[in-house]
């Protein structure tokens, strides 16, 4: 089955068109000897592969929650170093009051450009029901505007950056465990069932197998169809009629198992009031 993904993706510009020319065709029909394929069989296909490679995309931008934890050291370090300079530098030798003179004269011709109109500007106050706009309870001037940036101000930014960096890291783990117990298909596990049920509807033989060992034709049509997908979609790792019969096998009962399991569920769901009359 895939790794844990992120639940979403980022996916700019147009699906690629996934086309078979004559000679896509050919090598395709050969795979089933006196059995041309008719116009539907034909059409369902190419529809079939503009989904794949629609899914083959969105899975090959899809990022892991690893890579989401590889981002946490960066912000830890950020963190640390706002920490020290805030709460751990001496403050009762002459340097460092020097130092903080200097740097709050700096810090006051830097200011923080704050534009209410984008919501930078929200109140948590004892007396509003949660983040108040700035502009419901105060006038505020049009556009943007700065505010001082002092010192003060940067030790309760050390303060929230680390208790929030402690939450998302939490949280990280939480969402990276629970990703970690769903199962997702890949983009080829779900072309593979996909295909069956074409072999099934055109009456094609579909089986992974002939005689439970040696690769069936069909193994054959789905490494043949994959292997039409555009270079930079294609499976990474090398393929073959043994190694695609042997995944078929597993896909398909994982298939049968998951729909087995949901045929349970919904008969224990449609009995389980007449089992609550029973018991009373």
């Amino acid at each position: 089955m895939a790794k844990p993904l992120l639940p979403f993706a980022s996916v700019s510009g147009p699906d690629p068109d996934f086309t078979v020319d004559h000679e896509g065709w050919r090598s395709l029909e050969a795979i089933y000897p006196n059995r041309a394929f008719s116009a539907p069989a034909k059409e369902r296909l190419t529809a079939i592969g503009r989904a794949y490679l629609a899914d083959r995309r969105t899975e090959l931008l899809w990022q892991s929650y690893r890579d989401v934890d590889e981002l946490l050291p960066a912000y830890g370090k950020a963190a640390t170093a706002l920490w020290t300079i805030a709460y751990e530098n001496p403050r009762n030798s002459d340097a460092s009051s020097v130092l903080e003179a200097i740097l709050d004269n700096a810090l006051a011709s830097e200011p923080l450009r704050i534009n209410p109109a984008r919501g930078d500007l929200l109140l948590l106050t004892a007396k509003s029901d949660g983040w108040t706009d700035f502009g419901q309870l105060f006038q505020i001037p049009e556009g943007a505007f700065g505010v001082r940036f002092g010192l003060s101000l940067l030790r309760e930014i050390a303060m929230n950056f680390r208790v929030a960096l402690n939450r998302a890291e939490k949280e990280v783990q939480r969402q990276a465990t629970e990703s970690a117990t769903t199962q997702r298909q890949t983009a080829t596990e779900r072309l593979i069932l996909v295909l069956v049920d074409w072999a099934k509807t055109f009456n094609f033989q579909h089986a992974p197998y002939i005689d439970g060992t040696e690769p069936a034709p069909f193994s054959r049509f789905v490494l043949t169809f994959l292997n039409l997908a555009p270079t930079s979609f294609r499976e990474r790792r090398d393929l073959t009629d043994a190694s695609l019969a042997a995944q078929i096998r597993r896909v398909k009962k994982v298939d049968k198992e998951k729909k087995r399991e949901q045929e349970q569920a919904q008969i224990a769901e449609a009995y389980a009031p007449l089992a609550s009359k029973e018991q009373k």
